[in-house]
């Protein structure tokens, strides 16, 4: 849709109702998480109208950093949620850590690193180790259920929600 609002803009995919949340992942294709009984990760080119179901059971976070791979959770009771990355290239997905706290939102800072919610703390995965390391806690703030993370420019917003 035009951002000027000069037309009324058509839908880049018209069969598809149930769009949760999306992120590019190149010029035309798109990651969606599609809202249903169990929610699921798929790829849509928009030229062709190919949609890919890639994974089941996902969380609503997805974040491309760099060509060619996409971050997302996968969700698991047994296992905890994993923080998983699909590589569209190859259609590869391999798990790089656990999330905290069952928790399925993150953002990506501009080096490529991945922060994350722990209850009343913010968690920087340290990458060759693969664990969460703590780099702020607002439990003095009354902030006790971080998510839905989001990176503007030098500054980091997050939701606070009850538990």
């Amino acid at each position: 849709y035009p951002m000027n609002m000069s037309n009324k803009g058509i839908r880049l995919l018209p069969d598809l109702s149930n769009i949760g949340y999306h992120c590019w992942v190149g010029k035309d294709s798109v990651a969606l998480f599609l809202v249903g009984t169990i929610n699921t990760l798929a790829i849509a080119n928009i030229k062709t109208g190919q949609v890919s179901i890639i994974a089941e059971n996902v969380g609503r976070c997805l974040r491309s950093h760099q060509a060619d791979v996409l971050t997302f959770v996968q969700k698991s009771a047994a296992n905890g949620n994993a923080l998983s990355q699909y590589y569209t290239s190859t259609k590869i997905t391999r798990t790089i850590a656990t999330m905290p706290d069952e928790g399925e939102d993150f953002e990506m800072l501009a080096d490529g690193s991945i922060i994350s919610g722990d209850g009343s703390k913010l968690v920087l995965l340290d990458k060759p180790n693969n664990f969460w390391t703590e780099v702020a806690n607002f439990s003095n703030q009354g902030i006790t259920n971080i998510n839905r993370i989001h990176v503007l420019g030098d500054k980091l917003v997050f939701v606070n929600t009850e538990p």
